[in-house]
């Protein structure tokens, strides 16, 4: 049983409910599938509509966006950190990684924003806001800059109840999708469709080939999305934090050298930006929490309104007005 039928068998009112989702027929199961993944994607889509700053402009390469040379060196700056310490952060190699996923893929992304294809283009700006939001959350929790009269030192602290477990979490399942080949083929394919609007999504169809991507692609989005909409943080703040870390850490290497009295000169002229730098770091863990929390809850009270009933007498009702034949609605149509 796939998650779109989870969802539904979750929702059930009863024995009866439960039976009839275990006993749908193959064709019946795939469009019950595919209309509970047009569901997924148009409540992305509904709250789509969040700053995405600059990322659009990198038109797919994210190299070109304007905060790919400070996320990248922010990880490395992390990971030494964490290496020096002995300390081992998984969160990092995940956020690592899905850039570099991200970077490898860019003639996918470039070729969407070339054709216009606005399913990839949503897919390239949310996992590239992700993982700058996944970065900055990577700083809030686990890096606190200790400032002393004789040194500067930066310290990582494991954080329990750390924020940006739902942007880290979506990031892994993106690697995992990356990994398994299952990234590539959608996005591929998705790429070949004749027209794939934000609306009208009845109108397109898609070969079942691809549905085991969307199954993993379009939910993670819509949780990526939902809680970049109830976030009061822009990525310029996230930007900005990040640089602070990379000034004081360049501080931090520059003053190792140096005696007394010149690191006391270093720390004062510093102050500022350290004060910036907790302060939005504080800021961003604060707002990462209350964002996925209510992005969490919202999520799952959406949930809870899509019932084996309801997606059944959409999908008959679109049949009866010809907009399905044989094919199950997804929401693309491929050439």
């Amino acid at each position: 049983m796939n998650e779109m039928l989870k969802i539904l068998m979750e929702n059930a009112s009863g024995f009866s409910e439960r039976n009839e989702i275990r006993s749908l027929l193959e064709n019946e199961a795939s469009d019950v599938t595919n209309k509970m993944i047009t569901n997924l994607y148009q409540s992305a889509v509904d709250k789509s509509h969040i700053d995405f700053d600059d990322i659009p402009e990198s038109k797919g390469d994210i190299t070109k966006y304007k905060g790919y040379a400070s996320m990248v060196e922010t990880l490395n700056v992390l990971q030494g950190l964490a290496t020096t310490q002995n300390v081992k952060i998984p969160e990092i190699e995940i956020v690592s990684q899905a850039v570099e996923h991200i970077v490898f893929r860019r003639q996918l992304f470039e070729r969407a924003f070339t054709t216009d294809d606005q399913f990839v283009q949503l897919t390239y700006n949310t996992l590239v806001y992700a993982t700058v939001v996944a970065t900055s959350n990577l700083i809030s929790s686990y890096v606190d800059f200790i400032k002393s009269p004789d040194h500067i030192e930066f310290k990582l602290i494991k954080s329990a109840t750390r924020p940006g477990h739902l942007v880290v979490g979506n990031l892994d399942k993106f690697n995992k999708s990356v990994k398994s080949g299952d990234f590539d083929k959608t996005i591929s394919r998705a790429s070949s469709v004749e027209k794939s609007n934000l609306v009208g999504l009845d109108d397109f169809f898609i070969p079942a080939i691809i549905v085991g991507g969307l199954l993993t692609i379009i939910p993670l989005m819509r949780e990526l999305i939902f809680s970049f909409y109830f976030s009061r943080m822009k990525l310029s703040d996230y930007l900005e934090q990040q640089s602070a870390l990379l000034e004081l850490n360049k501080a931090s290497v520059e003053s190792s050298g140096l005696t007394l009295k010149k690191k006391k000169d270093v720390i004062r002229k510093q102050q500022r930006v350290a004060e910036k730098f907790h302060s939005l770091s504080d800021k961003i863990k604060v707002q990462s929490k209350m964002a996925e929390t209510k992005a969490t809850k919202e999520l799952n009270n959406e949930k809870t309104k899509w019932t084996i009933g309801e997606v059944k007498s959409d999908i008959a009702e679109h049949k009866l007005s010809g907009g399905m034949d044989s094919a199950p609605s997804t929401g693309f149509r491929l050439l």
